[in-house]
């Protein structure tokens, strides 16, 4: 009994000094937002947007299948615009109730994003950012998620956007 006990400490111990969350239990949850981007500072090409929030939504964690649809580009899919609508069908994990079905594994990983690091978004997006932050707050399952924007129109900064807390992810 003592080494069982002992070895449960070590390996909370170790994962607490890795940075790797312990293992939990969740479930898809679908959802359906619609948005709508304008932008005064960064222009999108339809395509270009879907291509981003979809990006961004599997970094944090959404279910591969997810769907975007960005429309009312009015000079075509690759010119860009500053106004943009945007569909986006996906699922995230939620903490599974006791009892759940068909449930998966998964664990509170760590998030960061910011113009200054590599990850799907880059200096250009804080009006994309602050258009999400919504999204972000209510549809994902989060632990102390801090979501601060400071666009400035027509001015692109090092630290107009941060991104950062313990979102709920499958387990790799």
């Amino acid at each position: 009994m003592k080494s069982r006990i002992l070895q449960s400490v070590c390996l909370l111990v170790g994962m607490a000094l890795t940075g790797t969350a312990v293992a939990d239990t969740a479930v898809w949850k679908e959802q359906q937002v619609k948005l709508n981007y304008f932008g005064v500072t960064t222009f999108y090409t339809c395509n270009g947007l879907q291509d981003k929030v979809r990006q961004l939504f599997l970094q944090l964690g959404a279910r591969d299948n997810l769907k975007v649809s960005a429309t009312g580009c009015p000079y075509g899919p690759n010119e860009p615009t500053n106004m943009i609508w945007v569909d986006i069908s996906f699922s995230t994990l939620a903490p599974a109730p006791a009892g759940a079905g068909n449930t998966v594994t998964a664990e509170w990983q760590d998030v960061d994003l910011r113009p200054t690091r590599v990850n799907s978004t880059g200096s250009g997006d804080c009006e994309l950012i602050e258009m999400l932050k919504p999204v972000l707050e209510q549809n994902f399952s989060a632990q102390q998620l801090t979501v601060r924007t400071q666009c400035k129109p027509g001015q692109v900064g090092i630290s107009d956007y941060q991104v950062s807390g313990k979102l709920l992810k499958a387990s790799r």
